[in-house]
């Protein structure tokens, strides 16, 4: 009888951790890539400190059942703003091109990008929105969450606005996860 390893999810551009708690909470052995390491990143997850467009996804754990990108919104959100918008320039895609090619060398069984509205300028729609928070990917079931407005956060605490509500990760993991254990269920009574 093999051990039972918990399903392996990676977040890319984790930050100080919201998505990575989330993940964990859902069930997962869960691996953090970010440019910078923040001491409330969570203890029980694993983290790799590297700029993203230098992460070769075949180095990430072997075949992650998800993998979740956050990339920072922050040049698309220059579009949406009039008085930052006639100084606007075109976005780099530098940093969701890296997420995209990542996914593609880790081959994981879903994908979920989540960014800004105004992205999808670029990234072409979302396949769901919950509050500010649009998403590109693989899960199209939309968990019935209610996200915090980035609004109601006090401008003096941008760490926070930037932050992707932690129940909306649980769902969508809690998804995954019960996705990946049907298939693992149904595949072992494959001949």
């Amino acid at each position: 009888m093999t051990a039972y390893t918990l399903p392996k999810a990676v977040d890319l551009c984790c930050g100080r951790g919201a998505v990575t708690r989330a993940l964990l909470r859902a069930g997962f052995d869960v691996t953090g890539v970010d440019i910078v390491h923040h001491p409330d990143y969570p203890k029980e997850a694993h983290f790799i400190l590297s700029d993203i467009r230098c992460v070769d996804g075949r180095m990430l754990p072997r075949r992650p059942v998800f993998i979740w990108a956050s990339p920072p919104c922050t040049e698309f959100s220059r579009w949406r703003m009039p008085w930052t918008r006639s100084r606007a320039v075109e976005p780099s895609l530098e940093l969701v091109q890296a997420c995209y090619r990542i996914r593609d060398e880790a081959q994981p069984d879903f994908f979920i990008l989540e960014n800004v509205r105004e992205a999808q300028r670029w990234l072409g729609p979302a396949i769901l929105q919950r509050a500010e928070r649009y998403l590109w990917g693989d899960i199209v079931l939309a968990p019935f969450i209610r996200a915090k407005a980035k609004e109601s956060y006090s401008g003096s605490r941008p760490d926070l606005r930037s932050e992707v509500p932690e129940e909306l990760v649980y769902a969508i993991g809690c998804m995954v996860m019960a996705g990946t254990q049907y298939l693992r269920k149904h595949l072992e009574r494959l001949p």
